[in-house]
């Protein structure tokens, strides 16, 4: 004997499928947040313009997995009171970014202006090469610490 619910078995996939990658999201936002903290925690003890890790995708990593995070309960949990709260801190979390930018410009004008420039604010982009471009020579890039300090001779040691 078989029960029958009224929906067949590819409602369940679709259905499992969702969770999973809303999991997945979830997830990826916390990594990313321990992730840019771990980078940022660092570059301020040092005393410079956090740009590796996953600062050099993007500007503000940690507002964009509390975002993912966000998307992921959003779509776990579709109600009205979940939207309202997700698009109120998705504006506030924009408003303290372009806040934060402004204060970090300050403390590290040039350097900050370069960074800027090449670095979306929260949604990565893919950095390829256009058609007839030629890749930078590794000894031209440089941390964003020996910019701030004028010396843009000195390549960049990765690590």
């Amino acid at each position: 004997m078989s029960i029958d619910y009224g929906y067949g078995l590819w409602l369940l996939v679709a259905l499992d499928s969702l969770l999973v990658i809303v999991f997945a999201v979830i997830v990826g936002g916390f990594w990313l947040v321990a992730g840019a903290l771990r980078v940022l925690f660092s570059a301020q003890q040092a005393g410079v313009l956090a740009t590796s890790g996953p600062y050099q995708r993007i500007r503000h990593p940690q507002y964009t997995g509390l975002l993912l995070i966000m998307v992921g309960f959003l779509i776990q949990w579709p109600t009205i009171p979940t939207l309202l709260m997700f698009l109120v801190l998705a504006i506030t979390y924009r408003r303290l970014a372009i806040r934060e930018e402004r204060e970090v410009r300050d403390q590290f004008t040039g350097a900050w202006d370069d960074y800027a420039s090449q670095t979306p604010r929260f949604i990565p982009v893919r950095r390829g090469r256009r058609c007839g471009e030629q890749a930078d020579a590794p000894d031209t890039l440089r941390t964003s610490a020996s910019l701030a300090r004028g010396d843009a001779s000195r390549p960049v040691a990765e690590g």
